[in-house]
């Protein structure tokens, strides 16, 4: 339950031994490589030049992208398994030899060429069918026109002009040409959206006086296709688009055939996602001549493997350097080390932020208080058992990625923590059925009752919260002791836990609860430590006036404590509000009359209630344990700021390679 200790290294082999020794580092998955893209050259190696991979790279991206053209093309034509079989269905098994042999072997390029021109060929279809049915609403306004162009030029002593009208009315528009000419035919053909499609014919010695009229009143001439009748168009047109829809349909079944080669594309997918993170990777190597240097970290306790697979590897042809890091170094990537238990919580801690190299892991530190204060919210056995089974079957059953999986084990302990935290509410999908506690009347109780023990359990929350807080004062004293601060412990830790036991025995001393002598040792003492903290908490300060300002401020800050106390009092009023809201649903289903509708309708209430609760109520809890870690808890003795461990490892998305 602690940071792993790193060791950095320096490696030097031949170019010649860096592919085959970042595939066996690939599988090692253990050492995590200096980023140069956000860090400076390694210290003595600033004249080394960077390992220039970006042609290799370029390649696996193309490669990656085509082979995810093909899969997606083809996606429509595979057998979609059933959702159970989706979830429940492990990835395939490989082996890296076998997997790295077969990718060889496939060849997606021919595949590639296949389905992209096949996939062209209907676009090119597509789109020239969108252009005839375009044509084709345009011409079914001119399929009164009983001529064609030919049909016009045929005429040798009129011109023909085809278009429509603007929004002039038919009889405005014929009224302006009669007005100046006496020999031009004017036949209106149909409506076209908000315009009129006319023919207008006029002797050619008028031509010019007839084009300026009808340009200013509004007509425009059409650029429609008139080679034949639009009625004759129109049925060529579509007979054009049932060619173009066979010729479709034949090339989507050519790339149905290729439905078979999924499994393969998968493989291959995941071949080129692997080799171009190693490509990635060795972008922050240096290179000098036929020689290349890998600088980075990797555990203490793996360096040995290290070792062994360089051997392996290069035989005698490496030099490596490890050196112990400085506890203080911003730049080394922290590792998380935990029980199976504290690692389930480790999304928490990285979600505020990763511990920094000298800090401790404050995953198991959080973990207790997080399970406690969530079945707190939650409060109610039968909606932790839910939870429990459903991710106990999530986590063995279903194919899940171990990011998954391990969230599915997180809410699994919350659930188990939920039934044995609800044991003292008694309740279950809002009804009391566990009442160890007999009463005077003879009446039986919860150990805590939602309805009679609010204060007992107001005050039990805050109880809870003063020791998560005094939790991580004693933190922040191990860390200052730890790192040689013990002027640091006892100022801005130890002196807070006294003003909070202080205030805690003067309180219990002014109730009657403890002793008189309780009371009054602890004012002394909380007014012996207000004077402590006033006289230290500016002592960072070089001025007078900054170090007595400071002191005021640091006293002053005591009243946040107030604050986080009360934060506390969450946990009751989630647990309340969860109750209150599922023994509602549960009265408004006994409302409903006995018999049939109640069989029928008070079921549906209670299942749409209780689901929506248990909805709300886990998002609740989650959000506001998580707000208790972060803002009170954390907010003691954490800062974080570190750099995850993100070693070279393999990236797969559809076969397991080991």
């Amino acid at each position: 339950m602690a940071i792993v200790r790193m060791k950095e290294f320096t490696l030097m082999t031949f170019e010649s031994r860096r592919e085959e020794l970042l595939k066996r580092l690939q599988l090692f998955e253990d050492v995590h490589f200096r980023d140069l893209q956000q860090e400076e050259g390694i210290e003595g190696l600033e004249e080394l030049e960077r390992v220039n991979t970006g042609a290799r790279a370029s390649a696996c991206e193309n490669d990656l992208a085509k082979v995810a053209f093909v899969m997606d093309k083809i996606a429509p034509y595979v057998e979609k398994p059933s959702t159970i079989k989706a979830l429940t269905s492990k990835k395939p098994v490989m082996q890296f030899d076998a997997f790295d042999a077969f990718s060889a072997s496939f060849d997606h390029e021919a595949l590639y060429d296949s389905v992209k021109s096949l996939d062209e060929s209907i676009k090119t279809c597509r789109n020239e069918q969108n252009k005839l049915k375009a044509e084709n609403e345009l011409l079914k306004s001119w399929s009164a026109l009983d001529a064609s162009n030919a049909d016009f030029a045929a005429i040798k002593s009129a011109t023909v002009y085809v278009g429509t009208i603007g929004k002039m009315p038919r009889e405005a528009f014929l009224d302006a040409i009669n007005a100046q000419f006496d020999d031009v035919y004017v036949e209106f053909l149909g409506a076209l959206k908000d315009e009129t499609a006319a023919m207008v014919i006029g002797p050619k010695d008028k031509d010019d006086e007839l084009a300026a009229l009808m340009k200013n009143v509004g007509f425009s001439r059409s650029n429609v296709r008139l080679e034949r009748l639009p009625s004759e168009q129109i049925r060529a047109n579509e007979a054009r688009m049932a060619e173009l829809t066979a010729l479709q349909e034949d090339a989507s079944k050519k790339i149905a055939s290729y439905a078979d080669k999924q499994a393969g594309l998968e493989i291959c997918h995941d071949y080129y996602q692997t080799t171009l993170t190693r490509e990635q990777a060795a972008q922050n190597f240096l290179q000098t001549g036929p020689v290349v240097v890998l600088d980075g970290w990797v555990p203490e306790e793996t360096a040995g493997k290290l070792t062994a697979i360089l051997d392996e590897v290069c035989g005698g042809e490496y030099y490596l350097e490890t050196t112990d890091v400085e506890t203080d170094s911003e730049i080394v990537p922290v590792k998380l080390k935990n029980n199976p238990v504290a690692r389930a919580f480790e999304s928490i801690t990285s979600m505020y932020s990763t511990p920094r190299y000298n800090e401790i892991d404050p995953t198991p530190l959080l973990a207790p208080f997080y399970l406690l204060f969530f079945a707190i919210m939650i409060g109610d056995m039968g909606y932790g058992l839910i939870v429990t089974i459903v991710t106990l079957i999530a986590y063995f059953k279903f194919n899940l990625s171990p990011g998954m999986k391990k969230f599915m084990l997180f809410f699994c302990f919350l659930g188990i923590t939920t039934v044995l935290v609800g044991l003292l509410f008694g309740g279950a999908f809002g009804v009391t059925i566990f009442k160890p506690i007999r009463l005077p009347d003879g009446s039986y109780k919860a150990i805590l009752d939602t309805e009679k023990d609010i204060i007992t359990m107001l005050i039990l929350s805050i109880v809870l919260g003063f020791i998560q807080l005094i939790a991580g004062l004693v933190i922040k004293a191990y860390m200052c002791f730890r790192d040689g601060k013990p002027g640091e412990a006892i100022f801005d830790s130890i002196f807070f836990m006294l003003v909070l036991f202080t205030s805690v025995g003067m309180l219990l001393g002014g109730m009657g609860i403890a002793p008189a002598i309780v009371g009054t040792i602890s004012r002394w003492m909380f007014f012996g430590t207000l004077v402590g903290l006033g006289l230290t908490q500016g002592r960072m300060y070089p001025t007078l006036i900054g170090k007595i300002g400071g002191g005021f401020w640091g006293v002053y800050g005591l009243t946040s404590y107030v604050g986080d106390l009360v934060s506390y009092t969450r946990l009751v009023a989630l647990s309340l509000s969860g109750a209150y809201i599922a023994f509602s649903f549960n009265l408004m289903a006994g409302l409903v009359p006995q018999g049939i509708p109640r069989v029928i309708f008070g079921t549906l209430i209670c299942l749409f209630g209780q689901l929506l609760n248990i909805g709300l109520g886990l998002l609740g809890a989650y959000v506001h344990s998580c707000r208790l870690q972060y803002v009170e808890y954390f907010s003691k003795f954490y800062e974080g700021g570190g750099i995850p461990f993100k070693p070279l490892s393999l990236h797969t998305k559809y076969v397991d390679v080991k």
